[in-house]
């Protein structure tokens, strides 16, 4: 089962997102143990990873990931990102 989530990072303004903004695909994964879950984000130059024991943690945390990845490319200044959660 795939359950796609999109969402929006909390900016000073979110209707200044344009057709320019940057979308960034965030697969969830179910550890392999049944205890909470894992995801990763393929950006342009790596990809980032992190984890959670819920589902919104596991968002959460993407986001912050995201947010330190992009701290190195100072013309982004707004993204967003589509979660795709699967089972494992």
């Amino acid at each position: 089962m795939s359950n796609i989530l999109t969402a929006i990072p909390m900016a000073d303004n979110p209707t200044k997102f344009a057709t320019t903004t940057p979308i960034y695909n965030v697969t969830i994964h179910s550890n392999e143990d049944g205890v909470g879950y894992w995801a990763e984000c393929p950006m342009d130059n790596g990809c980032c990873f992190t984890d959670g024991v819920t589902i919104q943690e596991t968002q959460r945390n993407m986001f912050e990931s995201v947010d330190l990845y992009l701290e190195d490319y100072p013309n982004i200044r707004n993204y967003r990102l589509v979660f795709e959660v699967r089972d494992a």
